[in-house]
C-alpha cells in the first residue's frame, strides 16, 4: 500500500479560516507562550482542509497559527488535505488530536459538529434538558454542563438509542430544578451527573421520582458529596459513580418504611441480562 504525496504548501495566514463548529478555543497562554520562545525550525506544518470553494480551513495548529501572527508572520507552512465538507473536517480534527491529549469536551464538540450519532443524541438530551455543554455555542440563558463524559457513559449504559437519551434528560432535569437555582457551580458536577445516572439505572422505576425530588431540595451537591466521601471511606474497589449513586440510595432510603434493598431491587440493564 502507497500512501498519498502530501500537499505542503506556503499559505498566506489572511487566507486561513477557523470554523468554530469544531475548532477548539485559542488559548491565550499557551499561544503567548509559543510566541514569546519561538522557534521556526520547530513550528511544523499547519494541518488544513480545503473545500471546493478553494477555502483553506485550519484543522490542526490553531494555536501555534496565531502565535505565528503574535510574531507578525505572514505565511506558514501547510499540509493541505482536500476537504469534504464541515462533517469530514470535524473528522479529521477529532484524528489529529485523540492522540494529543485533547479533552473530553473539545472531542465531544468535533464528533458533534461530524455529525456522529451518539454525540448528536446526547447533545439533543442535554438541550431537551434545558441545559448546554460547556465549550459550545450558547443556548440562550442556559446553564452549562461539566460532566459531558458522564453523560455519554449514562447514555452507554441504558443501551443507546431513545432509552439513553430519555436518561440523560431525565437525570439532567432533575439536577436542573433541584439544585440548578441555587447551586449552579455544584448541581452539575461530572460526579453528581454520574452518581444520579447510576441511582436512577439501577432501581428504574423503584424509584418515586417525587421522593428523590423532595429529598434533594433537603441538600446540597456539597453535602451529598460529604455523604460520598463517608461511603468511599468503608468500601473499595467502588467507582465514582456508583459511590455517589450509594450517597442517593442512602439519602433516598432515610426514612422510608420498606427501603430499596441495594441488591434485590436492582432493575438496572445489567441486572437484566444476567
Amino acid at each position: 500500500m502507497r500512501l498519498h504525496k502530501p500537499d505542503v504548501r506556503m499559505v498566506a495566514v489572511g487566507d486561513l479560516v477557523v470554523d468554530d463548529e469544531y475548532q477548539r478555543d485559542a488559548i491565550s497562554a499557551h499561544i503567548g507562550g509559543i510566541a514569546k520562545h519561538f522557534d521556526d525550525e520547530a513550528f511544523g506544518l499547519i494541518h488544513v482542509g480545503e473545500r471546493d470553494d478553494g477555502t483553506l480551513c485550519v484543522l490542526d495548529g490553531f494555536q501555534r497559527l496565531n502565535a505565528a501572527m503574535e510574531r507578525g508572520i505572514t505565511h506558514v507552512p501547510c499540509h493541505v488535505t482536500k476537504s469534504r465538507g464541515r462533517q469530514h473536517e470535524a473528522e479529521l480534527f477529532g484524528k489529529d488530536n485523540k492522540r494529543r491529549g485533547l479533552s473530553t469536551h473539545q472531542l465531544f464538540k468535533a464528533e458533534v459538529s461530524a455529525g456522529k450519532p451518539d454525540a448528536v443524541a446526547v447533545y439533543a438530551a442535554v438541550t431537551a434538558a434545558g441545559l448546554n455543554v460547556r465549550g459550545m455555542k450558547s443556548n440562550g440563558r442556559r446553564q452549562s454542563i461539566g460532566g459531558i463524559k458522564q453523560c455519554q457513559n449514562a447514555y452507554r449504559r441504558m443501551g443507546g438509542g431513545d432509552a439513553g437519551a430519555a436518561h440523560v434528560t431525565e437525570v439532567l432535569k432533575t439536577l436542573r430544578v433541584t439544585w440548578g437555582e441555587q447551586h449552579p457551580e455544584t448541581a452539575y458536577h461530572c460526579a453528581v451527573i454520574g452518581g444520579l445516572a447510576f441511582f436512577l439505572r439501577r432501581f428504574g422505576d423503584r424509584v418515586v421520582r417525587k421522593r428523590i425530588i423532595e429529598k434533594m431540595e433537603r441538600l446540597t451537591p456539597n453535602k451529598l458529596m460529604g455523604l460520598y466521601g463517608d461511603i468511599m471511606k468503608m468500601m473499595s474497589g467502588t467507582t465514582r459513580d456508583e459511590g455517589v449513586g450509594r450517597a442517593f440510595f442512602t439519602v433516598y432510603n432515610k426514612g422510608l418504611r420498606s427501603p430499596l434493598d441495594w441488591e434485590d431491587d436492582r432493575v438496572d440493564i445489567e441486572a437484566a441480562a444476567a
